[in-house]
């Protein structure tokens, strides 16, 4: 049997159709665009160019395309990357079309016909007897600013890519054993225990003198600075803060505010005569906030509404406010904490930063060595998490759901290397390893394993070996078309 009634042979698998479809309607939507003068290269192909125009009505396409689908103008940056995008789609073409010539790929006449007749059908010029429809093919022609050479050379070039791609996927096969594997492989679930060690878990327990601060300091002095600038808006510029508690009583149907202004004015009276303020929000008031004895908690003043800091004006620390009527209430407020506003400057705060950079250089060596010498010996003699052992560092085991080595790794669970090491140990076995992923160490016990269904793999093999020959079919060609490019003169 020849190459090519191998291809057609091989092209009978639904799998196979779906991608040599997706294939040349790929192609077709890349290349097809106006024939004009082609002045600058782009970029050349073993000596082959690929000119201005051609990349210009093709990128041009591709920013509709996009923008269509995000209903919005691209960025600059975007539109940078497209356009690469479409340059490398380019040079991707080229190769291929040249390595169809090397193979000595043709397209015939009957074949070139099929295909006009085929996407004819798909974008309305042919009918589905295959009859085209001359007044329509030309319309459709006309729109794209394309004559019937350049039309029918586009098809061919797009049906010499296919049959090259067609060339590649006659190869790649997969045996009986190797699908079972895979398939085993992929339907197999494990659920794993594991505890998360963090470095910063451990610096509350590394001692730094003053001796060590002052010799960091002179090393790295520098550095504390950098880290101050960076870090002066979040960490070291305190902005002015109020603790306020609140008694809040709220207007009831029929009621207006000044109702409650005699009520109000007698809290006011037993506070000023030194009651304690907590004790009357917990009875009186009518806020969320009566819990807590009406306090509101310290918050930045920028933070709190502005109508509560008109209230409060200028009352000093441990005053109380007069009372004050809204809209569907009267409240008073207690000012517990006033802290103005204030920024530390380095030569306050540079000790600090030394101590911890020095915590942070330390910790990570403490972390591995409590997860190797101390976590991971005491799980594998008892069968199970050493709960006061965690508990005595701040940490606590936690457990994923059942997943699969190829499915992604949870958010904040472990890295991937664990579910994929889990994958093939027993129920209940602890991980004889510590996992490092991002500066945090991971110990971890299988806690629930399900096997694959070799009874559901049986009655679907067929449907289970097309899903697996599609992928290794499109992963192949990738690979195949990378190496392609790679080794080719691109300029």
């Amino acid at each position: 049997m020849g190459v090519l009634e191998s291809m057609r042979s091989s092209s009978d698998s639904t799998g196979m159709q779906v991608i040599l479809v997706l294939v040349i309607i790929s192609f077709v939507g890349w290349m097809a665009m106006p024939q004009g003068d082609k002045t600058m290269p782009v970029a050349r192909v073993n000596g082959v160019p690929i000119m201005d125009t051609e990349y210009r009505q093709l990128y041009s396409n591709a920013k509709a395309e996009r923008e269509r689908q995000i209903d919005g103008p691209l960025s600059a940056e975007e539109e940078q990357s497209l356009g690469e995008q479409v340059r490398q789609q380019l040079i991707r073409n080229e190769v291929l079309l040249q390595e169809a010539q090397a193979m000595g790929l043709t397209v015939s006449n009957y074949e070139l016909q099929w295909e006009i007749i085929r996407t004819g059908q798909y974008v309305g010029y042919a009918d589905e007897d295959g009859k085209l429809d001359e007044e329509k093919y030309l319309r459709y022609l006309t729109r794209r600013g394309l004559t019937k050479g350049a039309w029918e050379n586009q098809l061919m070039e797009g049906l010499l890519l296919q049959k090259v791609k067609q060339l590649l996927f006659v190869g790649t096969t997969i045996s009986e054993p190797v699908l079972r594997k895979i398939y085993e492989s992929n339907q197999k679930k494990v659920a794993v225990q594991y505890v998360r060690i963090r470095p910063s878990a451990f610096f509350s327990t590394i001692e730094v003198d003053d001796a060590a601060i002052d010799a960091w300091l002179t090393e790295k002095e520098g550095l504390a600075k950098e880290i101050y600038d960076e870090e002066f808006e979040r960490r070291y510029k305190h902005p002015e803060r109020m603790n306020l508690a609140m008694i809040r009583l709220a207007a009831q149907g029929d009621e207006k505010p000044a109702d409650l202004l005699p009520r109000m004015n007698r809290i006011r009276e037993e506070l000023v005569g030194g009651a304690d303020f907590a004790t009357l929000a917990r009875r009186w008031s009518e806020d969320p906030s009566a819990g807590q004895g009406g306090e509101m908690g310290l918050k930045p003043v920028l933070k709190i509404a502005v109508d509560v800091t008109n209230a409060v004006g200028d009352t000093p620390q441990g005053e109380i406010t007069r009372v004050i009527p809204g809209d569907t209430d009267v409240r008073i407020y207690k000012v517990i904490e006033r802290i103005e506003a204030k920024e530390e400057s380095f030569d306050e705060v540079k000790r600090a930063i030394a101590k911890e950079e020095i915590r942070k250089e330390k910790a990570p060596a403490l972390a591995a060595e409590f997860a190797s010498k101390e976590l991971l010996p005491a799980w594998k003699a008892s069968g199970s998490a050493p709960l006061d052992m965690l508990t005595s560092k701040g940490l606590n085991a936690q457990s994923t759901r059942l997943m699969a080595a190829t499915d992604p790794p949870p958010p904040f669970g472990p890295p991937a290397e664990v579910i994929a090491k889990a994958a093939d140990l027993p129920q209940g076995t602890v991980i004889d390893e510590v996992f490092e992923n991002g500066g945090v160490y991971w110990v971890a016990q299988v806690s629930e394993r399900q096997d694959a269904d070799l009874a559901a793999f049986e009655a679907q093999r067929e449907t289970i070996r097309n899903q697996e020959l599609l992928t290794r079919r499109s992963q192949f060609l990738e690979n195949w078309i990378t190496s392609r490019v790679a080794a080719s003169d691109v300029k």
